[in-house]
């Protein structure tokens, strides 16, 4: 695969505002054949700064235009994909100035994924485990 064939379908998907991706999004981005081909790519797509390598196992379109004011959280989501994940009342206060902490470089998210801190290239993550049922996390709930 040329170089420009390998830009074009995460600009594509920029369009849409899919700037973050796990490395199973990528695989099928870019369906290689072996793993050894897969891994290839994805270091020289790097190299050349197309990609960023966020977290563990979590890469950013670096020619990404979409806006990044979330992207922390976005990184956060594609490390608990298939888990529910919502930012913490506190980090939510402190964004919108109605509380005076400011957790200054961290994101701070309850999930129903386990438990983790990671650093991220947007900040530091705090992922807290919740056992609150699904049912009780959806919009709406009264």
């Amino acid at each position: 695969m040329k170089i420009a064939d390998a830009i074009k379908t995460p600009c594509d998907l920029d369009r849409d505002s899919r700037a973050v991706f796990s490395l199973a999004e990528l695989r099928n981005i870019f369906p290689e054949r072996s793993d050894h081909t897969f891994i290839a790519r994805l270091r020289r797509l790097t190299a050349q700064r197309i990609l960023k390598r966020a977290a563990h196992g979590i890469y950013v379109n670096a020619l990404s235009q979409s806006p990044r004011a979330w992207r922390n959280e976005e990184v956060a989501t594609r490390l608990r994909s298939g888990e529910y994940s919502y930012v913490s009342l506190k980090s939510a206060l402190s964004e919108f100035g109605v509380i005076s902490q400011i957790p200054v470089g961290r994101t701070r998210m309850m999930t129903t994924g386990r438990f983790c801190e990671m650093q991220s290239i947007y900040g530091k993550l705090d992922l807290t485990h919740t056992a609150r049922p699904v049912r009780d996390l959806s919009i709406g709930h009264a």
